[in-house]
C-alpha cells in the first residue's frame, strides 16, 4: 500500500462508518494514527429486559428488523473493552480496509505538507479515549464498536463500525444507544461526532436518530469534506 493510500485509509478510519459497511477483519493499527468513525444501520434496537451492566461491563440489547413477512429479533451484548482489545483493533481495521477507498482519489491529491497535517488532524491519541465498546451477537462474536473520545469540553463519538453480516439488526443503533448512556452517566449534554461528504449512508443515519448539522470543529476544520453533528442528551435517564 502506498503512503497516500494508507493515509486515506486511516483518515476515513476515522469518519464514521455509517450505514455500517463493516466487515470483520484482523490486524494490527497504530493507535497514534488511527482516528475515530462511525457508521449505523437503519434498524432500530430495543434494549432487552438485561438493561442493567452485567460482568465484564456488558448490557443485553435487543433490535428487530422485518423483511415482508418476517421479523428477525436478535439480542445484543454491549462489552466495554479497551482500546487495544484484540477484537477493537481487528474492526477498527476493517473499517479502514473498506471506508478508505471512498476517500483515496481525493487524499490522492494532497501535497505531502497537507496529507501531513491532516494527518495530524485526523490522529487518535489513546489517552483521550474515555469509553470503547463492542456488540456482540447471541454466539460472542464481536460484530461492532464505537468509541467516545474527550474533545475540549465535549465527548466525541469515534470509530462507529459493524461488521456486514450484523447490518440491517439494529446493531450500530445499540451501539449508539449505548453511547449515549454512558455520555449521559458522564454528565454531558450533548455528544458530537465527525464524518465525511462520501458516506451518506452515515449522515442519513446520524440525522434518522436525532443528530443535526453544525459548524464543522477542530480539528477537522482543515478536510473540506468534513461533516459533522451534535445530539443534545436528555437529562431524564442521568
Amino acid at each position: 500500500m502506498t503512503r497516500v493510500d494508507t493515509f486515506a485509509s486511516e483518515w476515513a478510519a476515522g469518519h464514521e462508518a455509517h450505514g455500517f459497511l463493516l466487515p470483520a477483519a484482523a490486524g494490527g493499527e497504530s493507535a497514534a494514527l488511527r482516528r475515530g468513525g462511525g457508521g449505523e444501520d437503519p434498524d432500530r434496537p430495543r434494549r432487552g429486559s438485561g438493561d442493567g451492566c452485567r460482568d465484564r461491563g456488558e448490557r443485553d440489547m435487543t433490535g428487530s428488523v422485518s423483511s415482508g413477512a418476517a421479523v428477525e429479533s436478535i439480542a445484543w451484548t454491549i462489552e466495554r473493552v479497551d482500546w487495544d482489545d484484540e477484537r477493537a483493533v481487528a474492526l477498527r481495521a476493517a473499517m479502514d480496509d473498506e471506508i478508505g477507498p471512498r476517500y483515496a482519489e481525493v487524499f490522492a491529491a494532497f501535497d505531502d505538507e497537507t496529507a501531513a497535517l491532516l494527518a495530524q488532524d485526523f490522529a487518535v491519541d489513546p489517552a483521550t479515549i474515555v469509553d470503547v465498546i463492542l456488540v456482540l451477537d447471541p454466539s460472542g462474536g464481536p460484530m461492532g464498536h464505537a468509541a467516545l473520545r474527550a474533545l475540549d469540553d465535549d465527548l466525541e463519538v469515534k470509530r462507529v463500525f459493524v461488521d456486514r453480516r450484523a447490518r440491517g439488526r439494529g446493531a450500530s443503533r445499540a451501539l449508539m444507544a449505548e453511547l449515549e448512556r454512558l455520555a449521559r452517566a458522564r454528565g454531558a449534554e450533548r455528544l458530537i461526532l465527525q464524518t465525511g461528504d462520501r458516506q451518506p449512508e452515515a449522515i442519513a443515519l446520524y440525522e434518522r436518530i436525532g443528530y443535526r448539522a453544525i459548524p464543522v470543529f477542530l480539528p477537522y476544520v482543515r478536510f473540506a469534506g468534513s461533516r459533522c453533528f451534535a445530539k443534545a442528551l436528555s437529562t431524564a435517564t442521568r
